[in-house]
């Protein structure tokens, strides 16, 4: 059965072995145009967590022992009754709704009315925002940074003290916001410069000196300081433990740290253990030396914030157009008589897709937009890899 891989917002073509209505393998599809068959070592396991035995299909409920099977009507019934009991008590708005990965357009927006309509809160939140919104925040709500040299200039002083070591990264490294950019400034994504904002914003992370560890010792005299103020205290290039009752971390030395973790690791049974990677600064070959360990271990408990960020674009879609990936390439975009944009804040998110956009223009392709809210980076944007 042709179907796309639904780990991530890329969307490769692949072919799943179907026997008595199981996923039982795969097979490359290399007539796609995306990825020609070829497949990244978490979407060739995707498959596999259909049928997995450890599969929760059933409600459980907490008892003083662990979770006890429990049947539909006891769950609804104890979760209704919670929720009444919490909001005579504490108010209507002590109720927050939170959604998934694996929800379709329609289900969110379900959602919406269950929390408004029915719990009638206004805490209603979804994963995909806390993960896009990070890409969208170094240029600030409402804003737009045309011919933003002042940002370009404010990323050289703040890497001064080490601007070699800066460079390197950009020419050589691997992007820190997003998966793309994966050999310096030149990669398979695109012609020309792979460069955005979010790349020079995230750059002091790698150059930044170490931390005066001794400021953790007693992190009572950190309580005051915003999160920007202690990113930049520096790096923490020693390894520290912080043991319940401590005020702080104390500095242990690297066999001391990775002892402790074996003994952690041997101690707790690894259906307890879960293994989370970020998006930023990871290659393929490091997710996949990463869940190579995990298995190694015994858990298969495995996930990346890359899954939990594009899953709901991969459910809404399935469940709208009947295709979880988009049905035209960015090259598509490049000649086409018109483009339409609908609900998207395209000039914060996506530097990619903007680029691209960019290129459209320049071949004479018009560019329309639907949105209630005016996003000012569509109108006047300027993209600094750009010619």
């Amino acid at each position: 059965m042709k179907t796309h891989c639904c780990f991530c917002g890329q969307q490769c073509g692949i072919q799943l072995k179907v026997r008595e209505n199981r996923v039982i393998g795969f097979e490359p599809w290399e007539e796609f145009p995306f990825n020609r068959g070829m497949l990244c070592p978490k979407g060739v396991k995707r498959y596999m967590q259909g049928n997995h035995p450890d599969r929760l299909l059933s409600p459980l409920m907490r008892s003083e022992k662990g979770f006890r099977p429990a049947t539909w009507d006891e769950a609804l019934d104890f979760t209704a009754g919670r929720i009444r009991e919490i909001q005579e008590k504490h108010g209507k708005d002590a109720i927050a709704i939170y959604g998934g990965a694996s929800l379709s357009t329609e289900k969110s927006y379900l959602m919406g009315k269950l929390a408004r309509v029915a719990l009638g809160t206004r805490h209603i939140d979804y994963n995909g925002r806390l993960c896009m919104v990070s890409a969208g925040t170094p240029y600030g709500v409402n804003q737009a940074h045309p011919n933003a040299y002042k940002d370009i200039l404010r990323c050289i002083v703040q890497n001064r003290d080490n601007l070699g070591y800066a460079w390197r990264i950009l020419r050589d490294g691997c992007c820190d916001g997003c998966s793309l950019g994966t050999s310096g400034l030149h990669d398979w994504t695109m012609k020309g410069v792979h460069l955005c904002n979010v790349r020079l914003e995230l750059l002091r992370l790698n150059t930044m000196p170490d931390v005066d560890y001794h400021l953790l010792e007693d992190v009572r005299t950190l309580q005051d300081k915003s999160e920007k103020e202690l990113r930049q205290l520096g790096r923490l290039s020693v390894p520290m433990i912080r043991r319940r009752g401590d005020t702080g971390f104390q500095r242990i030395s690297w066999d001391e740290m990775t002892g402790f973790l074996a003994e952690e690791l041997h101690r707790i049974d690894p259906k307890r253990l879960a293994w989370y990677m970020t998006s930023r600064g990871l290659t393929n070959e490091a997710y996949y030396a990463h869940q190579k360990v995990a298995r190694f271990i015994g858990t298969n408990h495995v996930d990346t914030s890359a899954r939990i960020c594009h899953a709901p674009s991969t459910a809404g879609l399935s469940a709208t157009v009947g295709c979880a990936a988009t049905t035209c390439s960015y090259y598509d975009w490049v000649g086409a008589d018109l483009v339409v944009l609908v609900g998207t804040n395209l000039a914060n998110n996506q530097p990619v897709a903007t680029k691209y956009l960019h290129y459209a223009k320049k071949a004479g392709t018009k560019v329309f937009m639907v949105n209630p809210y005016f996003e000012p980076g569509l109108e006047r944007y300027w993209v600094r890899s750009g010619e």
